[in-house]
């Protein structure tokens, strides 16, 4: 027997199975719902909703309710739902914060159809942070019935059971180790333990003191930026944050230097936990402030510019645009006032703009760097709608 290898894209995407992992801030997929997001149907074989915890220990473990050790160690669960969706003719597992499922329940309360509906899920900036887009498609009957007979009634609550009992598992070795060694002030036993065993590919570093509170989502590590709070140069250890997160600590390796970045810099990393709970990272780089994906830098201003609207981001009244070099930006808006040619800042829609459409916009850097419009942005061609009768709430600068 052999290693399975990866040698390919397409073998690398298999390899991930049926779950949608969104790691990076803009990742996202587009699939169709199959389910609608009330806990209290009998027949919705696509939604599961349950009570979770989480602990750097043991990552996410379904809370099996009486006697639960997480709960009676004082750790309140959260509210997860696992959701089923169809991915270019795939049946693919989506887990969703108690936020994204207030949102699908929002929607149904206002009569908006959920089940077989068309939906682009991104990523954004802060922890648990998703922006919801309907596509405006459905499903047809016979498609929607077609997907939902490829289900098992228990699929979902097959997935979070196995999850649970590897997690407890986990809870379980670890309270072993406690009543092996139950002096708590024997630590530098622990303490040799961990810098020598460098079989994991860590250095001799010595696990941080945890945060005194834990992220609402664990980091994930492929890709990931950061930014550096604080060096310990001599563990070879970075405490850094990831968006609005708490902070955490990753661990360099023989392999992976870390100790030439500084507080404040930022990292594009990759890492994985090993066997202690630790973040190892494998691969580190410097990130590229204003041109993290190879394009142009971002300009200071620019005047009567033609964009290519990439994005339309409703909940934060933004337009990431790109440039005829290739370089993307935000583009935010005043919440009051007059633009440049005496219109309304109130009378803008940001939903009035689409994907794709080309737009003439004049807009300069201001003092937190964001490029603000000094005008309103004008289709260019036939493309274009009217903007106007909703107001924006965009970046809120008098």
């Amino acid at each position: 027997m052999k290693p399975r290898r990866v040698r390919s894209n397409e073998d690398r995407n298999a390899g991930r199975g049926g779950f949608i992992t969104l790691k990076k801030v803009k990742d996202s997929f587009t699939g169709n719902a199959l389910f609608l997001p009330d806990p209290e149907l009998s027949d919705n074989p696509g939604y599961y909703e349950y009570f979770e915890h989480y602990t750097p220990a043991t990552g996410y473990c379904p809370c099996p309710g009486d006697d639960c050790p997480l709960c009676e160690e004082g750790d309140n669960p959260s509210t997860r739902a696992k959701t089923l969706w169809l991915v270019d003719g795939e049946i693919k597992v989506f887990n969703m914060n108690y936020y994204v499922a207030e949102e699908f329940r929002e929607m149904v309360s206002e009569g908006d159809n959920v089940l077989g509906q068309l939906f682009k899920i991104t990523k954004m900036e802060g922890n648990g942070q998703f922006s919801i887009r309907d596509k405006k498609e459905k499903l047809t009957k016979t498609e929607l019935n077609k997907a939902l007979k490829e289900i098992d009634d228990d699929y979902l609550e097959d997935i979070a059971t196995k999850q649970m009992r590897r997690a407890l598992k986990e809870v379980d070795a670890a309270s072993a180790l406690e009543e092996d060694d139950p002096d708590e002030d024997d630590n530098e036993d622990k303490k040799e333990k961990k810098s020598s065993g460098k079989s994991s590919g860590k250095s001799s570093a010595k696990k941080g003191k945890p945060a005194d509170e834990e992220p609402e989502e664990e980091p994930e590590g492929e890709g990931l930026t950061v930014e550096v709070v604080k060096l310990k140069k001599k563990d070879n250890i970075l405490t850094v944050t990831a968006g609005e997160s708490d902070e955490f600590d990753i661990y360099g390796t023989d392999e992976v230097d870390l100790t030439d970045y500084g507080k404040g810099t930022k990292l594009v990393v990759s890492f994985e936990k090993d066997e202690d709970g630790d973040f190892v990272v494998s691969e580190a780089e410097e990130a590229t402030e204003d041109d993290p994906d190879g394009e142009g830098e971002v300009p200071d201003s620019v005047d009567s510019e033609v964009v290519t609207i990439k994005a339309v981001n409703t909940d934060e009244d933004t337009l990431t645009v790109e440039m005829e070099d290739g370089t993307e930006f935000d583009l935010f808006f005043l919440d009051a006032g007059e633009d440049d040619n005496g219109r309304d800042w109130s009378e803008l829609d940001i939903s009035d703009f689409e994907e794709g459409q080309q737009v003439t916009i004049s807009a300069a850097k201001d003092d937190d760097d964001d490029m603000l419009a000094s005008v309103f942005p004008e289709p260019v061609g036939k493309s274009g709608k009217k903007s106007g009768g909703k107001k924006a709430g965009g970046k809120k600068k008098k």
